[in-house]
């Protein structure tokens, strides 16, 4: 995974990754949030041929608007 991949967040959208750690992404949803995902949580869908991400994951959601609380930590 590097910078510019797209990750779907299943029933959320699609994110852009900005960053990529050891242990984390940092992507933009839409234009206007910015979510930190674990990349254990991040996976590569083959049949859809993308790397996506469960909207049920524990992810935190760094800037712009509030995830739902029951979508992750906030």
């Amino acid at each position: 995974m590097k910078k510019g991949d797209r990750v779907a967040i299943l029933g959320r959208g699609i994110a852009v990754v900005e960053q990529v750690g050891g242990k984390e992404v940092h992507a933009v949803l839409g234009n206007t949030s910015m979510l930190r995902i674990g990349r254990k949580e991040i996976v590569w869908d083959e049949g859809n041929m993308r790397w996506e991400a469960d909207a049920n994951a524990p992810f935190e959601c760094l800037a712009g608007k509030r995830v739902p609380p029951d979508r992750g930590q906030l």
